[in-house]
């Protein structure tokens, strides 16, 4: 499987050829119903700008000059998105020609139709118009054309991303299991594991891997519904109506590759590459945070607008677009984005999350770890968690939606609302809905019973706030069921990245001390983990400082006499990662959190601060305020008074200092 990082542009391709894209505006399921009632998924909002938007501006950046549209819902209001938007401008570097057949009900209908039309004249890539990436696709062309003069049948190369098994971006409809000729790049075998009874365990035929020198097998990749395709991919489509998904045609050519005589390829994004399909409310989640998180770049917040759009970025993944009004005791924690005109009372708090534009929250408000789409008004004392409020919608005050609430657009709920389930703003076609408002009706599911409500609002839940999924627990004793609250805090969660992260970054360290490696080295290798687990900067300092400070209690004997000649064979590894005040912070924080929770760390505070301080590490300004902040909070007044000696010399040293230069 190629992990090409090459550079090459369009001049490494034939002067005469037309990068051509084929974007399929819709998703062809009810995964964001009721949002998708009256609005197409690729129109729906990602960090305040909508997933089409993001979609054609990758292809744009990444050489694509003609895009196919594909329209069979909601068509009048993509075409007026178009029009409105710079795609729709004579000047646009991406010329985009919107398809339109209503008829379509599948991705296999849309092709067939594709392929009467006859539009496409070559190789062509293909996406859905809920896509958000950053990877160049030239490359990979490139790779499809030279695999095509090796393999006359070569059909289609399919994109993957490496993706460990407990990676947050695994969600289980991108799942795969992925079996590779080593030499040739060929797809012998890809199957999703949610597809299969037992995921813990693959059948793969035997004829897969017999007569083959090497096959690579892989288990951590996912896919990211991006593919190269070739002229013959239509014609497939065509002459096989049991193709109606992209995984049909992937599963059929495997199985009757003599027959159709077509072949796939796989290609793997490198790890600073990036693309993935908004198809769920676990994408929307994870790709949200990605962008927050700048994972995405160039397609984040303050990059991905125009001069009336811009956004402001700020310590600790916070975007605010002006103008926003903030009353002076709203607080806005990390990971937020707030839209232009918008507006946030007094006493209210947001934090990881994304509020859209002209949006009013009153005051007493909480929104965590939710999504709150343009032109809402979130009333007085209202609480939201883990939901989705839809455009233009009215939270009546004292609300709390929870646990996967998902307000369709227009929606009125009435004051004091309490509910965790989907609402849409009329009955529509269904005059059963009850109902909870003037503008407020709950969805109903295509299964009645009550169970199978809750098992889905569950798992809406699941998909807009967790992670991980936790496995059943085998068995049904009677002891489990008797257990005390005390004994089921003491339960350990299951290890979500920022852990396997911080585990590996101390299995690297320790290894590294024990075998006289390179700092150089052991930077590299903690890297490679950040990519691999989508962790933060700030939390990489944190993290690798806290590993630090840990290793004596890994080791045989006191802590002390271990602590200091870590320090000083690890100090390269310090100086790479703690380079600026805000890095400070985090190393100081780091060492406070230890310390609180050490004795033994405890008394060795004013040396190491010491260390660090001398070593240029950490500066005096940095760790006076560090210092200053601790006083009054009764839980650090054990670590405020060890430091105090330290902290006195200091201010003498800087008076001192001042009178020499006087």
């Amino acid at each position: 499987m190629s992990r090409n990082k090459s550079n090459k542009d369009l001049d490494s391709l034939k002067k005469e050829d037309v990068v051509q894209a084929v974007v399929v505006a819709d998703n062809f399921s009810d995964a964001f119903v009721p949002l998708t009632n009256e609005t197409p998924s690729c129109l729906l909002p990602l960090v305040n700008t909508c997933l089409l938007d993001h979609t054609l501006e990758w292809l744009s950046n990444s050489g694509v000059q003609e895009a196919f549209l594909f329209c069979s819902r909601h068509v009048e209001k993509v075409k007026e998105h178009i029009r409105k938007s710079k795609w729709g401008d004579s000047t646009s570097p991406l010329l985009l020609n919107t398809i339109v057949s209503e008829t379509c009900l599948t991705l296999g209908d849309a092709m067939r139709d594709l392929d009467a039309k006859g539009l496409i004249r070559g190789d062509f890539i293909l996406v859905m118009g809920d896509t958000v990436a950053n990877v160049n696709l030239l490359p990979i062309l490139e790779k499809h054309r030279k695999l095509q003069k090796v393999d006359k049948g070569l059909a289609m190369t399919v994109v993957y991303k490496y993706a460990g098994p407990s990676h947050v971006g695994r969600a289980p409809q991108d799942d795969v299991l992925v079996a590779v000729d080593k030499k040739t790049s060929k797809i012998l075998f890809h199957q999703k594991r949610i597809a299969s009874n037992d995921n813990k365990k693959v059948h793969i035929p035997m004829e897969v891997i017999l007569d083959r020198p090497s096959i690579d097998i892989y288990n951590d990749v996912i896919d990211t519904h991006v593919s190269i395709c070739s002229v013959s991919v239509l014609p497939l489509f065509s002459d096989n109506f049991d193709f109606q998904t992209r995984e049909d045609f992937i599963k059929g050519l495997l199985m009757n590759e003599e027959i159709l005589a077509s072949s796939l390829a796989a290609y793997c994004l490198s790890d600073r590459e990036y693309a993935a399909s908004v198809n769920s409310w676990h994408m929307y989640k994870n790709v949200t945070q990605n962008m927050i998180h700048r994972w995405t770049f160039p397609l984040v917040p303050d990059m991905f607008t125009n001069e009336k759009e811009i956004y402001q970025y700020l310590r600790g993944n916070v975007y605010k677009q002006h103008p926003v009004t903030l009353a002076r005791s709203s607080i806005i924690e990390d990971d937020t984005v707030i839209g232009g005109g918008s507006e946030v009372g007094e006493s209210s708090t947001i934090r990881r999350s994304v509020v859209g534009r002209n949006c009013h929250i009153g005051n007493g408000v909480k929104i965590e770890d939710s999504y709150v789409w343009d032109g809402c008004i979130i009333k007085d004392n209202c609480t939201i968690q883990r939901s989705v409020v839809g455009s233009n919608c009215v939270v009546g005050e004292g609300s709390v939606l929870s646990q996967g609430c998902i307000l369709g657009q227009g929606v009125q709920c009435p004051p004091g609302y309490t509910g965790n389930t989907r609402l849409q703003s009329c009955q529509g076609d269904d005059d059963d809905l009850d109902m909870v408002g003037d503008a407020a009706y709950i969805v109903k599911l295509d299964n009645d019973d009550s169970d199978s409500e809750d098992d889905e609002n569950q798992q809406i839940w699941s998909d807009l706030y967790c992670s991980n999924q936790i496995e059943e627990v085998d068995g049904d004793s009677d002891e489990s069921s008797e257990m005390s609250d005390e004994s089921d805090r003491s339960i350990s969660p299951v290890l979500d990245d920022t852990k396997l992260f911080y585990n590996e970054v101390v299995d690297s360290l320790k290894r590294g001390y024990e075998d006289k490696l390179h700092c150089d080295n052991l930077i590299l290798e903690i890297n490679s983990s950040r990519y691999a687990y989508n962790v933060s900067m700030r939390e990489v300092n944190l993290l690798v400082v806290k590993a630090i400070l840990n290793l004596p209690k890994l080791e045989s004997g006191s802590y002390l006499p271990q602590l200091w000649p870590l320090q000083t064979y690890f100090m390269p590894i310090y100086k790479n990662y703690i380079r600026n005040p805000t890095a400070q912070i985090d190393c100081l924080q780091a060492l406070q959190e230890l310390a609180m929770a050490e004795q033994e760390l405890l008394t060795a505070v004013p040396k190491l601060l010491s260390v660090l301080y001398n070593q240029d590490i950490l500066n005096e300004e940095v760790i006076l305020k560090w210092h200053s902040e601790l006083e009054g909070d009764s839980e650090a007044e054990d670590l405020y008074k060890v430091a105090g000696p330290f902290i006195k010399w200091l201010e003498e040293a800087e008076v001192e200092s001042e009178d020499e230069s006087d």
